[in-house]
């Protein structure tokens, strides 16, 4: 009996967030996801998984409707998970200027806390909080000036990627890296720039602001032309499970 109350308000609770999601705007619906988190949180305690942004084991994370497995405390998903637990196992203290795009919320909020570098964190489209509002093809920054630069689910959304490449690179100091996801496709890129509305771009990228969809091969070449050299970011099954990272490929780009 105990079991099925548990998972009633679970359910309850995933399905009002997703309800949610529907009809209140971006801002205001990230404030009652938190206010909401903090209450009801402790209804998926257990140890099957374990966040590592906020430190917490559940039994489960939390289901979004998009598929992303959202840390029912932090509100961290699997790739600021992963992004957290590479930059560890390479040493934070090691970079000491980060330059994070779009930045997932639970990740800024740990850099803030922890990291004792100059971290900037920013959105152009004001979507998310942040500190700055930088245009990723034309940054205004000085050359080389940092060591890391995030850029999680951002390209998509550019329509010359190839001057956002271009500006990535000349940011980055000599060693630096930049880590970068989008959403992937078999085969080829699929892009038309013919395809200007937000309905079209719906029915063939997937969302009403994006303006291509990558294949992990095409992405690849594409930042090789600047100057990048690939890495896939890898993790062991067991952490996978545990944390519930990313299935979604991660590049690490070198200068």
């Amino acid at each position: 009996m105990l079991i099925l109350i548990q998972k009633m308000k679970i359910n309850f609770y995933e399905k009002s967030l997703t309800f949610f999601k529907l009809f209140l705007p971006d801002n205001i619906y990230r404030k009652l996801k938190s206010t909401i988190r903090s209450l009801t949180y402790g209804i998926y305690k257990g140890n099957n998984v374990w966040c590592n942004i906020c430190g917490t084991s559940f039994k489960k994370f939390f289901l979004a409707a998009n598929g992303n497995e959202i840390c029912p405390r932090c509100g961290s998903i699997g790739r600021a998970r992963s992004i957290w637990m590479y930059l560890n196992s390479i040493g934070l203290d090691n970079y000491k200027t980060i330059l994070h795009f779009s930045p997932d919320s639970s990740l800024m909020k740990k850099f803030k806390n922890v990291y004792s570098g100059h971290y900037l964190s920013t959105d152009y489209s004001s979507e998310f909080e942040a500190e700055a509002n930088l245009d990723i093809t034309d940054t205004q920054l000085p050359d080389n000036s940092f060591q890391v630069a995030i850029c999680l689910h951002v390209l998509e959304h550019i329509m010359d990627d190839h001057l956002a490449f271009l500006e990535l690179y000349r940011i980055l100091t000599p060693d630096g890296i930049c880590l970068i996801q989008t959403p992937y496709k078999e085969g080829e890129i699929y892009e038309d720039k013919n395809l200007v509305t937000e309905s079209e771009r719906l029915i063939h990228f997937g969302q009403k602001d994006h303006v291509r969809v990558y294949s992990y091969n095409g992405l690849k070449e594409r930042l090789e032309e600047v100057g990048f050299k690939i890495e896939k970011l890898t993790f062991s099954e067991l952490d996978i499970k545990k944390y519930k990272l990313s299935n979604s490929p991660i590049i690490i780009a070198r200068k």
